[in-house]
């Protein structure tokens, strides 16, 4: 996984560029696993607008215990829990399937919740009652 994010971070830019502005570039991952998602490397130059690596690390390890990508309302939806942690830490992500655009939210109990990629738009609701109660659906 290391090599697959260095190897993003060293050609992130073109990798933006192949991530695809929205359409069947986002829907194509409706049923993916966590592990599927994760480990492509066009898929985090894609959250490289709105997160760091160690923000990208910590949403993926917060998030392994997971359903599978589904699209609802417009938007890819991956969300779950930390294994071994499940009550206590919880994460999400969203692509917006029109833009392409991505967004995600960490919930930790007893801490506020981490959101990002929303300034330029409203989050999915999956991620806003995550980041509001931290249900997961």
């Amino acid at each position: 996984m290391r090599a697959i994010v260095l190897l993003a971070l060293l050609a992130s830019p073109a990798l933006a560029q192949l991530a695809g502005p929205g359409g069947t570039a986002v829907t194509q991952w409706q049923g993916a696993s966590h592990r599927e998602y994760f480990g492509s490397a066009v898929e985090w130059a894609r959250f490289q607008a709105v997160v760091t690596a160690d923000e990208f690390r910590e949403i993926r390890q917060n998030s392994e215990a997971e359903t599978k990508a589904r699209v609802e309302d417009g938007y890819l939806v991956l969300t779950g829990c930390m294994v071994r942690a499940c009550t206590t830490a919880r994460a999400g992500l969203a692509v917006e399937v029109e833009t392409g655009r991505p967004m995600a939210v960490v919930w930790v109990r007893d801490r506020e919740p981490k959101v990002y990629g929303a300034k330029s738009g409203p989050l999915p609701a999956a991620l806003t009652r995550l980041a509001e109660t931290g249900a997961l659906e």
